[in-house]
């Protein structure tokens, strides 16, 4: 599950055993749920699925082109579709 949703933005948890939860609206985390080896990584774990969750519900992901020209860094963004 963990993989799934770091890597897409989703996942399936039919017996509600992640302690990422989500509804039709929103991801949330449920702290209690959290394994005790992945403490200090779940905020990081859950920012990065979400991130890509509401992403994928636009239905576009945001790819950045960074071109270094001298000292400046110039940082240009496009979308696209994922369908």
């Amino acid at each position: 599950m963990i993989s799934s949703f770091v890597n897409y933005g989703d996942f399936e948890d039919p017996f509600s055993e992640f302690w990422v939860e989500k509804s039709p609206l929103r991801i949330s985390q449920n702290d209690d749920k959290i394994p005790s080896f992945l403490q200090s990584s779940a905020l990081d774990i859950f920012k990065t699925g979400q991130s890509l969750s509401l992403l994928r519900s636009l239905e576009y992901t945001l790819v950045y082109y960074k071109i270094c020209a001298g000292t400046t860094l110039i940082t240009v963004d496009k979308f696209i579709d994922l369908r």
